[in-house]
């Protein structure tokens, strides 16, 4: 691709920001530090070469200042058990490491005290911090901000920042004592700087149901069976009707992805009972929408999108072209895709479908949630965290202007958090 110079002086002016990524998770799988270019683990050496990506880090510091990202959600994850319990590949993985005294099983929900995952999220956002101090010894101008203020000064200041966020409330723990105990939780990750929290993931919680999330691909790849249509008419539980209100009264952005359409309507429903004055910004942080792809309940449906409009909130737009058209193949060329996206989710919240003023269109509900260092397989022409002036070169030849290209980079996030995170 051929970037102009137009493209790359709007992408150096804008406020570019990505909502859904893991560099957490091959910092606590891999061993690999934020502040290093070289990333290498034994079966996959680091080259420039495609293949091996997903074994990469896509959001190290370097990568991230050269595609001149100024901040990311960087979402915790760790593993459901439920996930490899249905999978025999990564059954096997997880009794092959465990019995060779590797230490993959400790980064995997802990089945037998189902409580103590709570303690492994501190943990991995202990790592986060310490690696964030080491980058700052080093000269890197990165924080974390605990704070929206705290984020809007370290910004203002020149500086790079990670904010905490978590995807799946299993990690609040399970089966505990009462409701006070989740709601505690969620007050202690609010205290810690955790912006946001994707309510499910791949497995049931105590707080929702989830949908399928996994592209057929990996389905397959992993052996992964099991049965979502069984949670496909359920929603919120009580108990996560009470964290989904703590959230909101926090300042923690609630994030409907993963999550059951009826666990969804919940949530727009206690958001609505607050009142228009006190409406919080609802987010879904990495998906694509059901108008292109039709098959999967994970993808919001038009009426959905609008709520998110009028809550304030924002779409974050994965970079995995399963999730955008709804089917998966080669070559897979991508940033159509993304923009085609970008557009429709635009048409949708301007309840128009004329295209022939594309920048008429309301772009004020749209953001980047690329799930890059998420295991997930990117698009082959927007694959690393350095090439994210391919987008705004393919919305800028799209014809999008210079207004609605920077909301869709990070303006739309930044009001997000401004909203909705204390």
């Amino acid at each position: 691709m051929i970037i102009t110079e137009e493209a790359k002086e709007l992408h150096k002016n804008s406020m570019v920001m990505d909502i859904h990524c893991h560099p957490s998770l091959k910092v606590r799988l891999f061993k690999y530090k934020i502040y290093d270019h070289d990333h290498n683990i034994l079966i996959f050496p680091a080259d420039d070469s495609k293949k091996d990506e997903i074994f990469q880090m896509q959001y190290d510091l370097y990568d991230m200042s050269k595609g001149n990202i100024r901040a990311i959600w960087s979402s915790v994850y760790v593993v459901e058990y439920g996930l490899v319990d249905h999978s025999d590949k990564l059954s096997f993985g997880y009794w092959f490491t465990k019995n060779l005294n590797f230490p993959f099983d400790k980064y995997i929900e802990d089945n037998e005290h189902p409580e103590r995952v709570f303690s492994q999220a501190l943990q991995v956002m202990d790592i986060m911090e310490a690696q964030v101090k080491t980058a700052q010894d080093k000269g890197f101008k990165i924080t974390y901000p605990k704070t929206f203020s705290e984020f809007e000064n370290d910004i203002q200041n020149g500086n790079s920042c990670y904010i905490h966020s978590l995807e799946g409330a299993h990690m609040l723990g399970k089966k505990l004592p009462d409701t006070n105990t989740y709601i505690d939780r969620v007050r202690d990750l609010s205290r810690r700087g955790v912006c946001s929290m994707t309510l499910g993931h791949f497995m049931p919680n105590d707080i929702c149901y989830p949908v399928n999330g996994i592209s057929p691909h990996t389905i397959q790849t992993l052996n992964f069976i099991y049965n979502y249509e069984t949670y496909a008419m359920l929603g919120l539980t009580t108990t996560g009707k009470a964290v989904v209100e703590e959230m909101f009264n926090a300042g923690m952005i609630v994030d409907l992805n993963h999550v059951s359409p009826p666990g969804r309507k919940d949530v727009y429903e206690l958001n609505e009972a607050r009142g228009n004055g006190n409406l919080r910004p609802i987010v879904f942080s990495h998906n694509g929408i059901r108008r292109l792809c039709r098959d999967e309940l994970k993808t919001p449906d038009d009426w959905e999108i609008r709520k998110v409009r009028d809550s304030n909130g924002v779409i974050g737009i994965i970079f995995m072209n399963y999730w955008l058209r709804g089917y998966e193949g080669v070559p897979d060329l991508g940033l159509d895709n993304i923009v085609k996206t970008v557009v429709e989710i635009a048409k949708i919240c301007s309840e128009t479908e004329d295209e022939s003023d594309l920048n008429a269109l309301n772009y004020d509900h749209i953001s980047i949630g690329s799930d890059m260092d998420g295991f997930t397989q990117p698009i082959d022409d927007l694959y690393n965290s350095s090439q994210m002036v391919r987008l705004t070169q393919a919305l800028l030849s799209r014809g999008l202007s210079h207004d609605n290209i920077k909301k869709v980079l990070g303006e739309n996030a930044l009001r997000v958090l401004r909203l909705g995170w204390k």
